[in-house]
């Protein structure tokens, strides 16, 4: 008997330790915070060494991107990290993100995981990246959904005749990406339509966040500090551009339009590179004018 009491007892306490369902409370709560945002803050501000300021704020709608600065969000449980992920997605998003996109996955470990249809947001991830690449991910996550859906249609081109655009062969190149030399690799990805949303979602973010520092001036070095390594990145973007005498758009254009031709070649032999070039760098110049 004590065999058969000893058996649901452990099965009780594993269920009740069960990170998958502990998340899914968490979650809950979240849906119900997010439903009506409210959270109150106390946090305490060094300065230096001697000045410290304790501040206590009112977070709502409108002000809730103050949790996204990293020694805020450090503060925060992982219901309130959900609830503020939710509020991002509502802000700034076209689709907010609800309860069906979190999910609990342990045997993958990308925070973001997408289909051709759907992203979803891994729990079990919440404290393994900063909540500025967090940011950065929810920002771009409808980018990155019709990233893969173009990945998906150009890998299953066959021929020539199915690219409609120059876009559709930035994409086809990023596929072929193994297949290049690597110092090569780094250029068609920076020229990519992915580098582009990127970026663009980066500079949202220091927008965020002036607006954070205007009304919390507590805040104003973390701006600085942050506004400094964003504008660093893309100037290490530009210096590989340099680098490989690619001073345009045009000339980066031309670049992934090359590679495409080295790629496909024997596969599309009817045509030169002058064809393509004529093709999707005049026409598309012609188009804009």
């Amino acid at each position: 008997m004590s065999k058969i009491k000893d058996y649901f007892i452990a099965k009780k306490t594993k269920k009740q330790s069960d990170p998958k369902s502990e998340f899914i409370k968490d979650l809950n709560k979240a849906v119900e915070i997010s439903s009506d945002f409210k959270l109150k803050l106390d946090y305490t501000v060094a300065y230096d060494e001697q000045r410290k300021q304790h501040i206590t704020r009112e977070l709502e709608h409108h002000n809730f991107e103050v949790c996204f600065v990293p020694t805020v969000w450090d503060m925060l449980s992982r219901t309130e990290k959900i609830a503020c992920i939710m509020e991002l997605s509502k802000k700034y998003c076209k689709t907010p993100l609800d309860r069906e996109n979190f999910i609990y996955d342990k045997e993958h470990k990308e925070f973001l995981q997408l289909d051709s249809k759907n992203v979803y947001i891994n729990g079990c991830m919440l404290d393994e990246i900063s909540c500025l690449e967090i940011m950065l991910h929810v920002l771009d996550y409808e980018n990155n959904i019709n990233h893969y859906r173009m990945m998906s249609k150009v890998e299953k081109y066959h021929s020539l005749d199915d690219f409609k655009n120059l876009d559709e062969i930035k994409y086809f190149v990023v596929n072929c990406l193994n297949n290049l030399p690597k110092d090569l690799q780094q250029m068609i990805l920076l020229s990519s339509p992915l580098a582009k949303s990127g970026n663009e979602c980066n500079e949202k973010i220091l927008n965020i966040f002036y607006n954070v520092k205007t009304y919390n001036k507590e805040f104003e070095q973390f701006y600085s500090n942050l506004s400094n390594e964003i504008n660093h990145k893309l100037e290490l973007q530009k210096d590989v551009f340099r680098d490989n005498m690619c001073y345009t758009q045009r000339e980066q254009d031309e670049l992934n339009l090359k590679t495409f031709y080295k790629l496909t070649k024997t596969y599309f032999n009817n045509y030169s590179y002058d064809d393509l070039k004529q093709r999707f760098l005049e026409k598309s110049k012609e188009e804009e004018m």
